[in-house]
């Protein structure tokens, strides 16, 4: 893990694999499908860097994923909407009114 940041609607991580781009993406795409998530846009552009955007429901989740400068591997960040009811948050807030 790089980093992490969130507030109270979205998040973002930045994570690092020794993996090139294309073998992270593909798992990525794999993954996504296989927990029902629906791949909506793959773009790749010149300089090695692949986008993807996917939905699961109405949620959006961000994925950008970039060649490593200097040495092998990718560096990706992930963009999503933390859902409502994420660990708690709104249920037990309103169970303690």
């Amino acid at each position: 893990m790089v980093s992490l940041s969130a507030g109270d609607e979205a998040a973002q991580l930045v994570m690092s694999s020794p993996d090139s781009v294309r073998i992270v993406a593909k798992w990525f795409v794999e993954a996504l499908a296989l927990n029902h998530w629906d791949v909506k846009r793959t773009v790749s552009d010149r300089n090695g860097t692949v986008t993807i955007y996917a939905e699961q429901g109405k949620r959006p989740l961000w994925l950008t994923l970039r060649p490593n400068v200097g040495g092998p591997g990718t560096t990706y960040t992930m963009i999503g909407v933390i859902p409502k009811d994420s660990a708690g948050v709104g249920s037990a807030a309103k169970g303690s009114d």
